[in-house]
């Protein structure tokens, strides 16, 4: 991986000091290995997923109140992890009573404190400029992988 850094930045280098005449017709070929960051991303899909079947179920997400979304952010921020914050952007009409609710949380580990606000109250996270909620909401997801939980209780089959 070093290797391949070194290059890249060799690349920039020769970019940087060469005059642009319409591209190189170089080909820097970078290969990312996801794996480590699954474990970053993973309280974030869950909530995602979570969340996801409970509209699907009831066509809104009204039977929760406040505190059990923010408990959901808090959550997803909490422990020794690279993560910082975590949101939860809603769509107008997924919680009828209000049509801008984006509760998010950060950890601030200096003060080893967790904040939990409701951004919406100061951000209009919903415009058309706001990539990380636009980039989000329009992405396809026709190929995404459901990762299936199974659960067994004192009831269910074996």
């Amino acid at each position: 991986q070093i290797k391949a850094v070194q290059l890249a930045l060799e690349y920039v280098r020769h970019v940087e000091t060469n005059q642009c005449t319409g591209g190189t017709g170089e080909i820097l070929t970078l290969t990312f290995d996801h794996t480590p960051w699954i474990q970053y991303t993973e309280p974030a899909v869950r909530t995602a997923n979570f969340l996801t079947k409970i509209l699907a179920l009831d066509g809104d997400l009204s039977q929760f109140d406040e505190s059990t979304y923010y408990s959901m952010v808090r959550n997803n921020v909490h422990g020794d992890t690279l993560i910082y914050g975590s949101a939860i952007a809603v769509e107008p009409g997924v919680i009828p009573t209000k049509p801008k609710y984006c509760p998010y949380a950060y950890n601030n580990r200096s003060s080893s404190t967790v904040t939990a606000f409701d951004i919406a109250i100061s951000y209009d996270y919903q415009t058309n400029t706001t990539e990380w909620y636009l980039g989000a909401k329009d992405k396809d997801r026709s190929n995404v992988t459901i990762a299936k939980d199974v659960v067994r209780s004192l009831n269910s089959p074996k």
